[in-house]
């Protein structure tokens, strides 16, 4: 045992002297948000907060232009409309989106990334079906971002870190997806 400790403090047996450890290398900081001007899309989405539904058999004509960037096309504010949301703040933005409505998309599209940074797409799977916004921040448990069809408005709100399925970056549209 007292070899091991020896050995691990860097101990020579043939010289009796310690022996210059290895330098740990230290963990880098974390990545340092985007400047505002490297994620315009999210002028565009913090522009959106607030439009909401419209109960009743009207619809609210902004949701009713987020779903004309899917292929979907609904034709009311009930559908489900926060991948509606997402690609048309990209496509308004200069950036490509999936052209779907359907959130588990996002998981094809764009940059992986393993850990979120400010603006990034997160995808969530959730009862119902999937949930997909553009990350705002976060605390110990939950991811909060800005996002449509959250509590039927756009707004900022927070989902459990443990429904996380992806996280990616957007690209423009004549940068290569993937890269």
């Amino acid at each position: 045992m007292i070899k091991f400790f020896l050995k691990l403090l860097g101990y020579n047996k043939a010289s009796k002297k310690p022996v210059a450890a290895t330098p740990i290398k230290p963990i880098p900081p974390p990545p340092k948000p985007p400047e505002e001007s490297e994620t315009p899309w999210m002028d565009i989405a913090k522009h959106e907060l607030g439009i909401s539904e419209i109960m009743g058999s009207k619809n609210n004509p902004r949701i009713l232009e987020y779903h004309d960037a899917t292929s979907l096309k609904a034709d009311d504010d009930e559908t489900p409309w926060c991948a509606s949301f997402v690609s048309w703040v990209l496509r308004n933005s200069g950036y490509t989106d999936t052209n779907s409505a359907g959130a588990a998309k996002y998981l094809n599209y764009g940059v992986k990334l393993t850990y979120p940074k400010y603006g990034c797409i997160v995808i969530y799977k959730r009862t119902g079906g999937n949930h997909v916004h553009f990350y705002d921040h976060e605390d110990a448990q939950r991811i909060y971002g800005i996002g449509g069809n959250q509590d039927n408005e756009v707004n900022i709100k927070g989902y459990q870190k443990s429904n996380v399925l992806g996280y990616v970056w957007p690209i423009k549209k004549q940068q290569k997806q993937g890269t």
